[in-house]
């Protein structure tokens, strides 16, 4: 008996009008095809394997983690678009204006240097070095506590919660802010202030911020450092008064990439690292 082969899926045509630009990719290290400094195309590769075998188990309702025919599309493209970056082809383009998906989003950004973050009152944007949008992050406010959303092209890639004790005792301590994945994983933790800790799921230190006033400037920027070594992995520029420059260094892990672009992010949103938010009744 002959197998029928299953039909592939094609991502449909998109119909937004925003300004078309190819995401770039980056170039593998040492010569060699598909590998990077972070190992992210394996990382990639699993979590497109696991979202497929799940797909069947989970719940149909889109709220930006379970999988949907939407979510299946992109699994199939990332998975092309790491076959093409492995054979040293470039991203596939679709027909029209090319909108990328958010793995192809999150596989540019574990491999670029810098990143761009604009504040427009309570509402950032974060954009690759040419304005060329990445992920929008809004907030919702609950009284004294504040969730800050971060997604890509309408799809959830974390999820910023504050877990501060009751408002009598906030005064005299720093915000402290879970963050969650699409999967609904803890990934780490934040806490507040100068220096801004970055902490992983079991609440250790690995990383902070720690910020100084640049000698041509009067705003103040930040650098990250490795928690125990020093390292610096990260410098966030305070540019313009709504934005900031984002320029990472050395060989980071895609997780904790992640962690140390939404601290910045979380930092931009609070430039003055104060505890209340935008709406505060205080």
């Amino acid at each position: 008996m002959k197998k029928k082969n299953s039909p592939e899926s094609e991502p449909s045509p998109s119909t937004s009008t925003k300004p078309s630009h190819l995401i770039h990719r980056p170039s593998p290290l040492n010569g060699s095809t598909g590998v990077t400094s972070n190992g992210i195309i394996p990382e990639l590769k699993s979590r497109v394997r696991n979202k497929t075998t799940a797909s069947g188990n989970m719940n149909s309702d889109d709220d930006g983690r379970g999988s949907s025919c939407s979510d299946r599309v992109a699994d199939n493209e990332v998975s092309e678009t790491l076959k093409s970056s492995e054979s040293g082809d470039r991203i596939p383009r679709s027909k029209g204006i090319l909108v990328p998906t958010k793995w192809q989003v999150l596989y540019f950004v574990a491999h670029t240097k810098a990143l761009i973050i604009k504040r427009t009152g309570c509402e950032l944007q974060v954009t690759d070095a040419a304005s060329f949008p990445l992920f929008d992050i809004f907030q919702k406010s609950h009284c004294f506590r504040s969730t800050w959303i971060l997604e890509s092209y309408s799809r959830q890639v974390l999820v910023i919660s504050d877990v501060s004790k009751t408002f009598a005792s906030r005064r005299n301590e720093p915000q402290r802010f879970t963050v969650i994945n699409a999967e609904n994983e803890t990934m780490g933790f934040f806490v507040t202030g100068d220096p801004f800790i970055i902490q992983n799921s079991e609440r250790a230190t690995v990383a902070h911020y720690n910020s100084f006033n640049a000698p041509e400037s009067r705003l103040r920027s930040w650098h990250c450092v490795i928690d125990g070594t020093g390292q610096e992995i990260c410098m966030l520029e305070h540019r313009k008064r709504d934005t900031y420059v984002v320029k990472f260094s050395g060989q980071l892990g895609f997780s904790l990439k992640l962690m140390v672009l939404a601290a910045a992010v979380q930092i931009a949103a609070t430039p003055n690292m104060q505890t209340k938010s935008c709406c505060t009744l205080m």
